[in-house]
Parts: structure tokens; sequence; C-alpha cells
């Protein structure tokens, strides 16, 4: 795009900024949340310029790439940079005052303080409520064909099997004055040997869990605190299996 073809007002911002040497609020800010501020106002544009379907994809394409310039760059080299992203998406076929409007909008909504290097402007980044398992499988994401009342007992036996190993665990490794970093590792190896222990019987269960002291042995845990961690957590009684139609 040429000098003379560009907007005055757009022209004289980017003038400004460039002599100012002056970055956007957006600057070192999340990736995601830029996108979505600088897709916003390309969509305003587009629907007020009346932009057909075909073309809101490389019209969204340009504003993502607009979006990581306002994110790293500053000054003179950002101005630089928005003047060939003018140039290279009017050459794909955008409507240059399309895109000049987009830029625009920006520049005066997002305008910041002149450049320091080293500090990074910070926005508000918004939280995910985080749902509980039984809200989203009353949502409608269970296993497909799966009762959801039964899932959700199933789920709750094994969040309380879970917590009874562990406390097994803290109960021993507090009477063998084991570190207590080493928890994650000897709750892991409990787990494993509870699984076994829901999963077979005999002579089975007693080859697999003897494979799994030796495993975890080797991997530096003590084999005293695994054997008896073992006998404590065979005690607990094995869960009755559901009944399975004919």
């Amino acid at each position: 795009m040429r000098q003379q073809d560009m907007r005055p007002e757009l022209q004289k911002e980017l003038e400004r900024i460039r002599a100012e040497n002056r970055r956007l609020v957006l600057w070192g800010t999340d990736a995601g949340h830029v996108q979505a501020l600088v897709k916003e106002e390309m969509l305003v544009v587009a629907n007020r310029a009346g932009v057909t379907v075909g073309k809101r994809g490389p019209c969204f394409a340009a504003a993502r790439e607009l979006s990581r310039l306002a994110r790293t760059g500053e000054g003179p080299g950002l101005m630089t940079e928005i003047e060939i992203w003018l140039r290279k998406w009017t050459a794909l076929g955008l409507d240059p005052l399309v895109l000049q409007d987009v830029v625009l909008a920006c520049l005066r909504k997002f305008g910041g303080p002149s450049a320091i290097p080293g500090v990074r402007l910070k926005l508000p980044r918004q939280k995910r409520k985080r749902r509980t398992y039984e809200q989203t499988i009353r949502a409608g994401l269970a296993r497909a064909g799966a009762d959801v009342e039964r899932q959700l007992k199933e789920h709750g036996e094994a969040a309380q099997r879970s917590r009874e190993v562990s406390a097994i665990v803290r109960r021993v490794l507090g009477e063998h004055n084991a570190p207590g970093k080493s928890f994650v590792r000897y709750n892991a190896f409990a787990s494993q040997v509870d699984r076994r222990h829901r999963r077979y019987g005999g002579k089975s269960l007693d080859m697999a869990v003897a494979d799994l002291i030796d495993i975890a042995e080797a991997k530096g845990l003590d084999r005293s605190v695994l054997l008896v961690l073992s006998r404590e957590v065979l005690k607990l009684p094995r869960p009755k299996q559901p009944a399975t139609g004919t």
C-alpha cells in the first residue's frame, strides 16, 4: 500500500505512535485474550462494511496476525509491521478500507504509554468457572449409554476408596518416619496395589503385588515400607462387582 493511499487519520495516528515510541496496552498479554479483542474489532468493521461471508475467514486470519503484532511490537517497529500487514492483506484481496478501519480502531482503543524496556502491562484474565464431576455428567457428558446415577455412584465410591488408601499411606509413613515429600510416590504404589486387589485374587494377586514391590524398590523406595503398605491395603474389603445381565 502506497503512502498516498492511506487514510489521513490513520497515517497521522501511525506517525504519532512512531514519534512517541508507544506500544499498545495489549503488549505482552495473553495471546488468546488479545486475539478475541482484535477479532471483535474486525467483526464490527466487517459488519459495518457489509463484508460477505466468504471473505470473513481471511478477515479473521488477518485479525489473528494483527493481534500478534499488537502483543509483540512497539514504537517505530510496530508501525512498520502494521504498514507491511496492510500491504500484505490488501494484496491478498481484502478491502484496504476495512483493514485501515480495523487498525485505526485498535490504535485508538488500545493505544498505550511510551515503551519502557522490560515492563509488561497485564490485563486481568477471566477465570473459568470450574464445574464438578456431577455437573459435568448431568450436562450430558456421561459415557455413551451409561446410567447417570450409577456413574455418579461409582465415581463417589472410587473417590472414597482413594481417600482410604491415602489415609493408610499417611499413617504408615508416619510410623516409619518416612519423609513427607515421598508421599506421592508411595501413594501411587498403594493405589496400584489396590487396583490389583480389586481385580485379582489368590496367587495371581500375590504375584502382581510382588512385582509392584520389586519395581518400586528398584525406583528407590524402602522395601520394608512397601511391604507394610501392601499388607494394609490388602486388608481393605474388595468392592462388590456389579451384576451383569446374561
